[in-house]
């Protein structure tokens, strides 16, 4: 870009929750295409919002005016707009402009249209759940209902596409190594008798802090030059991100260095994160659920909803217990990690288990997860989360009797013990979720 300011330092759009929080929000998404709400969100602000917009040619930039992580200035908008066009759609003949409105319904639709066209930056994640649901989200509450519905659509869905048990223990003894295959498949057995095999929790260790070394935390640093980039946004994934990798979202980074913006699709499948070794909690979480069960542990994916998740593996053997681990810090059997070392002690953990046809066990676990000492969670929090769940697990009995209801009209075919998707000729394959915007 011709004459283009440096883009001043502006603040990160996860704010308090830190990248910790952009790694779930962006891989997890909600249950329909309407679009977002951010984990620990209760969407209850209904009314009109303050937008900033900047465009450049057919190109618009998006931001909730005021709001924490969206930016206010318009210079800084119009700036990060023409780094992202002129990268996405060539050089622009004309600079940007900007303005301010009300974000009335009939304007949200036109920046929805404008985001599906590939024309649309929007600022933050915030700005995205307003664009996808019309609603401004609201931080620092328990997991709502829509939360505990989304987070259930994640752990059932399971496209035909996805990558099967078989290639993902091939590409584990490919690329760890086939002894360490062995080990781990052996490690999982019950055994009635101890072995002189190492303990699986030792195993599970030794896999995962190779794994760490290897799919390393993406922090947002640039592929040439590896120096830390500016966020400036998040846009519509290409077709093939969507279709191959189920990204709702692309985030849009801008490094100064080499003068350059690049994108980090947040992909929901395991083979582009596998191809790209590039993740945070959102794919690297998933992807551990999935080597699990491809290594016959019972797995679960635990999510605080509060901006970071996990998985528990079942370990029968010598364990009899579901065991903690986070492949983005290398953990096994670390539950207190998150109160004693990160300084934050949860309020509500939630483990989510795919159980029957579109079935979902939900256990509250936040006990597992904060120090015998810690106070009491209060009251209060802990009978919205139970009311939460109660009402997910109504709405999902409903969606799956609907779905039966609808089963004449549609191929009923299992991907996945316990899984069930229906497939509509002209649509494909359709289940809660499968349509992957930003959580």
């Amino acid at each position: 870009m011709a004459n283009r300011r440096r883009l001043p330092r502006r603040r990160r759009p996860w704010g308090l929750w830190g990248l910790w929080g952009l790694g779930l929000l962006g891989a997890f998404g909600p249950l329909d295409i309407a679009g977002p709400c951010l984990s620990g969100v209760e969407p209850t602000r209904l009314e009109p919002v303050s937008l900033l917009v900047a465009v450049a040619g057919k190109s618009k930039a998006l931001s909730l005016a005021g709001e924490p992580g969206c930016p206010d200035d318009a210079g800084e908008l119009q700036e990060a707009l023409e780094a992202w066009a002129t990268a996405s759609h060539g050089r622009l003949e004309k600079g940007s402009s900007s303005y301010r409105m009300l974000g009335i319904e009939v304007e949200r639709k036109k920046m929805n249209k404008l985001w599906e066209e590939g024309h649309l930056l929007v600022s933050c994640y915030d700005a995205f759940a307003w664009l996808r649901t019309g609603r401004c989200p609201v931080h620092g509450q328990p997991p709502s209902t829509e939360d505990v519905l989304r987070s259930m659509g994640r752990v059932l869905e399971r496209p035909p596409a996805e990558a099967s048990d078989d290639e993902l223990r091939a590409w584990i003894g490919r690329e760890y190594g086939e002894d360490g295959l062995k080990r781990l498949l052996a490690s999982q057995e019950s055994l009635e008798s101890p072995t002189e095999s190492a303990s699986p929790l030792v195993e599970l260790k030794e896999f995962f802090t190779w794994f760490r070394r290897n799919f390393p935390y993406y922090h947002g640093h640039c592929e040439r030059c590896m120096r830390v980039t500016h966020f400036l946004g998040v846009a519509r994934p290409s077709d093939d991100e969507r279709q191959e990798g189920g990204a709702g979202v692309s985030e849009v980074n801008f490094c100064e260095g080499c003068n350059v913006s690049s994108l980090f699709p947040r992909f929901r499948r395991v083979r582009p994160v596998l191809d790209t070794h590039r993740g945070r909690c959102g794919e690297y979480s998933w992807l551990a659920l999935r080597f699990l069960e491809a290594l016959g542990f019972p797995a679960r994916w635990v999510d605080n909803h509060a901006g970071h998740a996990w998985v528990e593996a079942w370990v029968e053997n010598r364990c009899g217990r579901w065991v903690h681990i986070d492949p983005c810090e290398a953990a096994v059997d670390e539950p207190l990690l998150y109160a004693e070392q990160w300084g934050r002690c949860p309020l509500h953990v939630l483990a989510y288990q795919a159980t029957a046809e579109l079935a979902v066990s939900v256990e509250d676990v936040t006990s597992t997860y904060r120090p015998a000492d810690a106070e009491a969670v209060p009251e209060e929090i802990s009978q919205k989360v139970t009311e939460a769940v109660a009402e997910a697990r109504m709405k999902l009995e409903e969606k799956r009797r609907a779905a039966s209801k609808s089963s004449k009209k549609c191929d009923r075919v299992s991907v996945w013990p316990g899984q069930v998707w229906w497939l509509e000729p002209a649509q494909g394959v359709k289940t809660f979720g499968q349509e992957g915007a930003v959580r």
